[in-house]
């Protein structure tokens, strides 16, 4: 797994500096890490050594697919830092983990941004002109299979125009 961060962190840089070369500037990348709470819709799972609580859920250091997200994330800015881009050329959908004990209406309150609504986010992705987005997320396959696929999205304009074919792509997508 770590060596799959890495060689995703070192694609998505290669082709970075290779696009900010062109314009002289180091691009923007925004790291999202995906779902943000200790709630039912976080895929938890109990490991040894935190079985399941009263809840039918474990604890917080029990597998949770938002406190993986968030620690893949953290690390993947940390690389990016130390490969050479600036920080503030990275920006994250969220911090924090939370409510424990899971609450339903402080999880989807907006408090802390635990849970941030996905629209939300690409408002924040288009405001900041960032030039990749990265979403991550574990065991969300559709099929129920535990394969985790990464998908990195360009935006598909440089400096001035809309590269050729990309918004012709992206609606034939919806």
């Amino acid at each position: 797994m770590k060596l799959r961060i890495l060689l995703s962190v070192y694609c998505v840089l290669v082709t970075a500096f290779a696009l900010g070369a062109a314009n002289d500037s180091q691009p923007r990348i925004y790291i999202n890490p995906g779902h943000g709470g200790w709630g039912p819709d976080d895929r938890p799972c109990a490991t040894i050594p935190y079985p399941a609580t009263s809840t039918g859920r474990p604890d917080t250091c029990g597998f949770y697919e938002s406190n993986t997200d968030l620690w893949k994330c953290v690390k993947m800015r940390e690389t990016l830092i130390k490969m050479g881009l600036d920080e503030d050329n990275i920006m994250m959908s969220r911090w924090n983990n939370g409510p424990y004990p899971y609450d339903n209406i402080t999880y989807h309150s907006g408090l802390d941004n635990y849970n941030r609504n996905l629209t939300e986010i690409c408002e924040e992705v288009d405001a900041n002109d960032i030039d990749f987005f990265i979403s991550v997320h574990s065991n969300a396959a559709s099929d129920g299979s535990t394969a985790n696929y990464p998908i990195f999205l360009y935006r598909g304009k440089n400096s001035t125009e809309y590269v050729a074919g990309s918004k012709a792509m992206w609606s034939q997508s919806q």
